[in-house]
């Protein structure tokens, strides 16, 4: 996801975008600063880490945006029920940030050792 993409995906989430409109700069100069100190923040908690701004992970991208957008409430003055929304989608953000980087290859996983037998040997059936 570009970084313009990026910006307007939180810029959805805040409610400053209705369909059709574009964004202030102003108001996208706030959401960049804001988004670059939540990036180095979750690269210090080694929950992501985003070297190029402008090309976020996509499977990580709603979840940052998520957390950017709670970072965002006090510069755009938002209070309230939106408040509390903002910082419930912002908590179920970091749990998926810990899934994605949790996960594992198949095969650290799935693999079984082989426990019966020998590997030349023949098993009998009785």
């Amino acid at each position: 996801m570009t970084e313009a993409e990026f910006i307007d995906s939180v810029a959805e989430t805040l409610g400053l975008l209705a369909a059709g409109q574009s964004l202030a700069n102003e108001d996208a100069a706030v959401i960049r600063r804001r988004s670059a100190a939540v990036f180095a923040r979750l690269a210090r908690e080694e929950l992501t880490s985003v070297a190029d701004p402008d090309d976020v992970p996509a499977a990580e991208a709603l979840a940052l945006a998520d957390i950017v957008a709670f970072a965002c409430a006090v510069p755009f003055g938002l209070t309230g029920p939106k408040l509390q929304e903002l910082a419930a989608g912002a908590g179920t953000a970091r749990e998926t940030l810990r899934l994605v980087r949790s996960e594992r290859p198949y095969r650290d996983t799935l693999g079984l050792t082989r426990w019966w037998g020998s590997r030349r040997g023949t098993v009998r059936v009785a």
